[in-house]
């Protein structure tokens, strides 16, 4: 007979649920989503089931240090603050040069935690939880903090309402050079990442960003130029601004590559968005489908009064799926490739090659 798992909405949060199973469920098995006597919500809309074969969790590596351990006993069950340990374990990894690990559990947070220089590794991304108020990893402006590596565990925010001024809710916000984020899950914070230069050899890499209020990650060079930072294998959907972003404010985005990653459903603006740019930015190998409104697939823009770009820039080997559309906010249609000088001319060369268009998606 088939097995069958039942999952009540009463456990489901307004925008998502993530739910682990004892055992990886046999071929066949019916998982059924049900709304029970105790579901009170006047409608349900399911958008996507997602099942993966989770991997075993992560031990600790060898001569780290262990946050849940003294002097640090961080509360790895949720209910008591963590920040004041974990920050107090940070600092002490930056010192020693030790990688601070924090193992399977929930991790309270009420302010970002400040990194630099440091290695913070989970027991992966369905097993090391931190959520709260405020829960973000924190780089240093002008300079930018350097040589930090976050991998392997999950940001679950609890941002209900976008509020720009507010830097403190972002998964990671500020500066970062010659360092790498890997393998983290990034939920309901208010961006995925806001990186302000100048910052530069900075990699982003398998992601999992999801129901934001804002930007999935943009490169913002708001303080210096951002340089030589990569975006790959990184996946994003229902963010609420542009998935991927590069806005040179005031300073130059320069050898950016953006590749081999999934932006599905943008709620507003685009799934990859050009505001001014340097030059050498490479966005190529992407799958990009189902922008709402106010863009598309792919916008080259010169707005926001962004530096204008030095160029080139490539377009290349991207998928576009139902992106080209009338837009009932801006009242004139875009494709699946737009560019709009809306505060200049734009005289740099854009290569575009091999791009596929499918469904509603016209250049």
């Amino acid at each position: 007979t088939t097995e069958i798992y039942t999952l009540s909405l009463h456990d489901a949060l307004p925008i998502y649920v993530r739910y682990m199973f004892s055992s990886t469920l046999p071929q066949g098995t019916v998982v059924k989503l049900q709304v029970d006597s105790g579901d009170n919500s006047p409608w349900y809309l399911i958008n996507t089931a997602d099942f993966e074969v989770a991997p075993a969790a992560i031990a600790a590596p060898a001569n780290s240090i262990n946050v849940t351990q003294a002097p640090y006993s961080a509360d790895n069950t949720g209910v008591k603050d963590s920040t004041t340990a974990l920050q107090n374990a940070i600092n002490a990894g930056e010192t020693s040069g030790q990688v601070v690990y924090l193992p399977a559990g929930t991790y309270t947070i009420s302010n970002p935690l400040n990194v630099n220089n440091v290695t913070v590794e989970g027991a992966g991304e369905w097993y090391t939880v931190l959520t709260g108020s405020n829960v973000e990893f924190a780089g240093q402006i002008a300079p930018a903090s350097t040589n930090v590596n976050v991998s392997n565990l999950a940001i679950f925010g609890n941002v209900a309402v976008r509020n720009d001024s507010d830097g403190s809710v972002n998964g990671f916000n500020g500066g970062f050079s010659s360092s790498n984020i890997s393998n983290v899950w990034i939920q309901n914070t208010k961006v995925g990442a806001w990186i302000v230069g100048p910052a530069t050899n900075l990699t982003f890499n398998s992601l999992r960003i999801m129901d934001l209020k804002a930007d999935g990650i943009n490169f913002n060079a708001a303080n210096g130029a951002i340089s030589t930072a990569t975006i790959e294998n990184t996946f994003f959907r229902n963010t609420q601004d542009d998935g991927m972003a590069m806005w040179a404010e005031n300073a130059a985005d320069t050898n950016i590559t953006l590749n081999q990653n999934t932006v599905i459903s943008p709620g507003l603006a685009n799934n990859i968005a050009i505001y001014g740019a340097g030059s050498g930015d490479v966005i190529s190998n992407n799958l990009l489908e189902d922008p709402v409104t106010r863009g598309s697939c792919i916008h080259d823009g010169l707005r926001f009064s962004a530096v204008a770009t030095s160029g080139p820039i490539t377009i290349e080997n991207n998928e576009l799926e139902r992106c080209g559309q009338y837009d009932p906010g801006f009242y004139f249609g875009v494709g699946a490739v737009w560019f709009w000088p809306l505060d200049g001319n734009m005289e740099t060369a854009v290569n575009l090659s091999g791009n596929t268009k499918i469904g509603r998606a016209h250049v």
